[in-house]
C-alpha cells in the first residue's frame, strides 16, 4: 500500500499499488511476470514491530489499529504469494507429469525423445520437491488463516462488541490493550504453526535424504556384483 498526500501534506488515506497506472510504462499496468512473480517492494512482519507510539501521538488505539492494519496487509501479501508458488510449482508438476507418456508413445525410437522424457520428468520431481521442501502450500494456509483472524478482531474493536465493549465481564478493561493482547495472541500462534512445520519439513528432508543414499548403496553393490564377460 502507498500512502497518498495532499499539497498541504495532510494524509489522504492509502492505495494499492495495483491500481496505479505508471506513466513511465506507457500509461499501461504492469506486465505478465510482475504480476506472477510481484517485483516489488514488500512489507515485511518484521517492519511491524518498528512502530513506534510516539509517531501516533501517544494514541494507543490508533497505535494498536495501525499495527493490526500492518499485520494484515503483511500476512495478507505472504498468503498471496505463498498461494501463486504453490499453483506454479502443481501446475508443472501436473502438466510435465501428464505430458512425459505422451511423448515416450511417440512412434520414433530416438535417443532424444527418452532424453526429453527424462528431462520432463526430472524437472516434474523438482517442482513437487520444492512445493514440499518451501511448505508453499502450508504457508499458504497458515497466513490466510491469520489473516482472517486479524480481520474479525479488527471488526470486533471497531465495532466495539465483544470482548471490547467494556462491560459485562470485560467491565474497567481498556479495549485497545485488550485489542492488543490478542494481536499479539494470533501472531504468536502463527510463529508457533510456523515453527512446527520447520520441523516437518526438516523431518522430510532427512527422510528424503536417507533414502537417496539407501538407493545409492544399492545401486553401487548391485555394480560390485555384475562380471564382465570374458
Amino acid at each position: 500500500m502507498i500512502e497518498v498526500f495532499d499539497k498541504d501534506s495532510n494524509r489522504l488515506g492509502e492505495v494499492s499499488e495495483d491500481n496505479i497506472v505508471h506513466s513511465g510504462n506507457g500509461g499501461r499496468k504492469r506486465g505478465f511476470w510482475h504480476s506472477v512473480f510481484r517485483l516489488k517492494k514488500k512489507k515485511e512482519i518484521g517492519q511491524c514491530a518498528k512502530l513506534e507510539l510516539e509517531d501516533y501521538g501517544n494514541d494507543p488505539n490508533k497505535f494498536v489499529l495501525a499495527r493490526c492494519e500492518c499485520l494484515m496487509d503483511s500476512y495478507l501479501r505472504q498468503k498471496l504469494s505463498n498461494h501463486r508458488w504453490r499453483n506454479i510449482s502443481l501446475g508443472v508438476a501436473l502438466f510435465l507429469t501428464t505430458l512425459t507418456p505422451v511423448v515416450l508413445i511417440i512412434p520414433r525410437d530416438l535417443e532424444e525423445v527418452r532424453f526429453f522424457a527424462a528431462l520432463m520428468s526430472a524437472f516434474a520431481a523438482i517442482a513437487t520437491g520444492s512445493l514440499a521442501i518451501y511448505g508453499w502450500h502450508d504457508s499458504f494456509l497458515r497466513h490466510g488463516y491469520a489473516w482472517h483472524l486479524l480481520q474479525h478482531e479488527r471488526f470486533l474493536y471497531l465495532m466495539k462488541v465483544g470482548k471490547y465493549s467494556g462491560v459485562g465481564s470485560y467491565k474497567g478493561e481498556d479495549p485497545a490493550k485488550v485489542f492488543a493482547f490478542q494481536l499479539e495472541k494470533i501472531v504468536l500462534n502463527e510463529v508457533k504453526d510456523w515453527h512446527a512445520a520447520m520441523q516437518r519439513i526438516e523431518g522430510e528432508i532427512e527422510s528424503l535424504f536417507d533414502t537417496l543414499g539407501e538407493n545409492n548403496d544399492a545401486n553401487k553393490n548391485d555394480a560390485e556384483e555384475v562380471v564382465p564377460d570374458e
